[in-house]
């Protein structure tokens, strides 16, 4: 065969040739490898390794399920076509110095993996840590997979259609003899409620005073990557605050039960939908998951309450990946926001005696069905309970 059949690309600093270890020895590939398309063969990588290995020969395709188990160096290398089999040596150099494949201890644990392991960590999550905790991203990296996504489809303000729009009350003067170290300090979840929901001009001071946009500037002017950001009571990187705010209103006094939109520009929520089948379903999933939670000694582990509001953050992705697409940070930006969000709705609502509650997931499904976006145009990352608390709940 003529051209290179398999060979490694760089992906971090201090790549290091390793050889096979002297005496009888097993490898295999570390548990956190995944093999995909790349131009002209496979790929193969892992959120540990320092390179790549690409396969370009089909004929090697069939040493992936050798090295899914621990394999000696007599069944690598009949894997190998018979004009490669003199290079055997260097096909396991390759796999040991690009650190997908490494050298089986008696449990039959790939020494790469040794750390990892005894910490607990799962594929998902140790291959979002490593990507977007890198020393240095490559701006160039996969540069030719990638589409440009242009930054006017997604503005900072964002219309959408509704079936009607409800003004909110103007943000009271909020007095509750609190200082600020002291919602600090009193800050905590609240899974119960008390018959008495909440109001429109309590929901409307927790809105205004969490996610209103204070002003619209220009981020980075002059530049090719300028945009247009946004200034809210919260932080956002870059500005861009692309996380939306819906709301599922079960019981709120003023306004009608219902699937909402917060516009933080006109301080007024968008009705999207009554309180469907789905909306009630995130209700349930809501008051569900607070019944797993140890610490919750007011709710029964069998039942718990329906929020008289939940709220749902949904991310535009695109507005994040318009500016950061080439570095692959979108997510993990969306993410940051996500808790900056967390901690500002659980201060602002301490501060107005209401009753809150993070939850630790949702349903992108559920969302969907009742806001009607499609595809992933708008994906639901966070959701968050508040409600009139018990009269004791702050003793």
């Amino acid at each position: 065969m003529e051209g290179a059949a398999i060979c490694l690309a760089p992906v971090k600093p201090l790549l290091h040739r390793k050889t096979a270890p002297e005496g009888i020895y097993r490898i295999k590939f570390s548990k956190f490898v995944i093999v995909q398309p790349w131009v002209d063969g496979l790929e193969i990588v892992s959120p540990l390794a320092t390179g790549a290995v690409r396969l370009k020969d089909q004929r090697l395709f069939s040493i992936l399920l050798q090295l899914v188990a621990a394999c000696d160096e007599a069944t690598i290398r009949g894997c190998l076509p018979d004009d490669l089999q003199s290079h055997y040596a260097d096909v396991i150099s390759l796999l040991l110095s690009s650190g997908v494949a490494g050298v089986c201890d008696g449990r039959g644990v790939a020494d790469i993996d040794q750390d990892a392991v005894e910490a607990g960590w799962t594929f998902e999550d140790l291959a979002f840590h490593c990507h977007t905790r890198e020393k240095m991203i490559d701006l160039c990296r996969n540069q030719a997979r990638q589409t440009p996504i242009d930054k006017k489809q997604f503005p900072a303000k964002h219309q959408r259609i509704i079936r009607g729009s409800t003004a909110l009350p103007l943000p009271s003067s909020v007095n509750h003899n609190l200082s600020f170290f002291q919602v600090v300090r009193e800050r905590k979840t609240i899974r119960a409620y008390q018959e008495q929901p909440i109001n429109a001009g309590l929901l409307s001071d927790f809105l205004w005073h969490s996610m209103h946009i204070r002003e619209e500037i220009s981020c980075d002017p002059g530049l090719s990557r300028a945009y247009a950001g946004l200034l809210k009571p919260v932080a956002s990187a870059g500005a861009l605050h692309s996380i939306e705010l819906y709301l599922c209103i079960n019981r709120c006094i003023g306004l009608q039960p219902g699937f909402y939109h917060f516009d933080s520009s006109d301080h007024s929520l968008g009705k999207l939908c009554d309180l469907i089948d789905p909306c009630l379903q995130m209700l349930e999933l809501a008051a569900a998951s607070t019944c797993r939670a140890p610490q919750a000694a007011s709710v029964s582990p069998s039942q718990g309450q329906l929020p008289d509001v939940l709220v749902v953050m949904a991310a535009r992705y695109g507005r994040n990946a318009s500016l950061h697409q080439q570095t692959g940070l979108s997510y993990a930006l969306i993410l940051k926001d996500v808790g900056s969000i967390y901690q500002q709705l659980y201060l602002v609502a301490t501060a107005l005696g209401l009753a809150p509650c993070g939850l630790s997931f949702g349903s992108s499904e559920l969302f969907h069905q009742a806001s009607g976006h499609p595809g992933l145009l708008e994906c639901s990352v966070g959701e968050f309970m508040i409600g009139n608390p018990p009269s004791n709940a702050w003793l």
